[in-house]
């Protein structure tokens, strides 16, 4: 399955492994969608960093905490592989397929079934 999500953030693990912050937009907002952790490119990381870090708080009110998060306002969408979507909604197994410049971060919404239109 694949699904585009917002990128909302960013955080690094250790072993310097970066984990991107999903989201999509739903009634009242952005909704935490998971992290993926693999398959970012050096490019697209680097396109984060370049990026004024936001408080949490402007945007991402339900989102969990993580610890050295960098949080970014909704600018882009990525394009996300999964297994499967988990009991409580989450991505399992997820991969980053790369940036998606030809959609708006509002375009990324959830369905009824909890997938992103």
């Amino acid at each position: 399955m694949d699904d585009d999500f917002v990128v909302c953030g960013y955080y690094i693990k250790s072993g310097n492994l970066v984990s991107v912050i999903l989201g999509s937009y739903a009634v009242g907002g952005l909704v935490y969608q998971g992290h993926v952790a693999i398959g970012i490119s050096r490019r697209d990381f680097e396109r984060f960093q370049a990026v004024k870090a936001v408080k949490k708080v402007e945007h991402y009110v339900d989102f969990p905490d993580f610890e050295g998060a960098a949080w970014l306002a909704p600018r882009y969408v990525c394009k996300i592989e999964y297994m499967e979507r988990t009991k409580n909604g989450g991505l399992r197994q997820p991969v980053f397929k790369g940036l998606r410049d030809d959609k708006a971060p509002e375009n990324c919404r959830l369905n009824s079934g909890g997938e992103t239109l």
